[in-house]
């Protein structure tokens, strides 16, 4: 399976819930160890708001069941 490459938007929804931070979103992504640390996160909530939007799906009124 492969890896899920976070994007911007992702390292910042996990920078703003989850954890605990005492530096700047860019402070933490210039650091190693804590680039590391958000990477993971990010995955996880990627992971965790994982789904699909199906706009044609939406206009015809159509539901998962």
């Amino acid at each position: 399976m492969p890896r899920i490459e976070p994007d911007s938007a992702a390292l910042e929804a996990a920078y703003n819930s989850r954890l605990n931070r005492p530096l700047s979103l860019s402070a933490m992504l210039n650091d190693p160890l804590k680039r590391i640390i958000l990477t993971n996160e990010a995955r996880a909530y990627l992971r965790r708001h994982q789904w699909q939007f199906d706009a044609k799906k939406a206009q015809a009124g159509e539901k998962d069941e």
